[in-house]
């Protein structure tokens, strides 16, 4: 196994987090807290300690230590439960932005998985362009991801979709009409933006 060294930035380990099981993940970096805190060396105690230098360590690791790697643990454990969900949005909304469909697919299931708003836009608009180059080789159904987020976040998607409403193209603002449709009574802000389509 290897072990990483404890100056791994927050992004890193939260990517390194995503790659792999998170379990796995944090006892590689707690093996290595627990090895940078053994200590072979007795602390020197004050002048006649002696043998009172035990009430020092704990375990053979200094107090001091053990008290930085906890809090060292602490930290990590913030890193991979509270950093990873907004790095892995980022990460599926970039690859969202590429040009390969598979990709795009991939992406657009991610963000549906995560229920991420500000993808709502983006997938409209790739939609659009898939509808107009009318692919027979592209099956990818758009709808099914983007019910999925307006199921996650319902009222949070009305602003999003009522964006894409004046989109020139036809298939997105029917889409995006459809989807404020399944939004329901959340979504009666956006009546009067309906009406001016009209």
């Amino acid at each position: 196994m290897t072990i990483m060294p404890l100056t791994t930035s927050l992004e890193q380990m939260a990517s390194m987090a995503m790659d792999r099981s998170w379990k796995s993940f944090l006892a590689e970096k707690l093996v290595k807290i627990s090895e940078a805190a053994k200590c072979r060396d007795p602390l020197p105690g004050p002048p006649g300690a002696g043998d009172n230098q035990a009430t020092m360590k704990a375990g053979g690791k200094p107090i001091a230590i053990a008290f930085l790697c906890l809090a060292g643990g602490v930290g990590i454990l913030w890193a991979v439960i509270v950093v990873p969900p907004w790095i892995r949005e980022e990460r599926a909304f970039a690859r969202l932005k590429s040009s390969a469909p598979k990709e795009q697919n991939e992406a657009t299931e991610s963000l549906a998985e995560m229920g991420s708003v500000k993808a709502i836009p983006a997938i409209l608009e790739i939609m659009g362009r898939r509808a107009s180059v009318s692919n027979s080789n592209d099956d990818f159904n758009f709808k099914d991801p983007l019910k999925s987020i307006i199921e996650k976040r319902g009222y949070e998607a009305v602003f999003p979709l009522v964006s894409k409403l004046n989109s020139p193209d036809r298939n997105i603002r029917s889409a995006a009409c459809e989807l404020l449709g399944d939004i329901g009574t959340e979504a009666r802000i956006a009546i009067p933006f309906l009406v001016e389509l009209l």
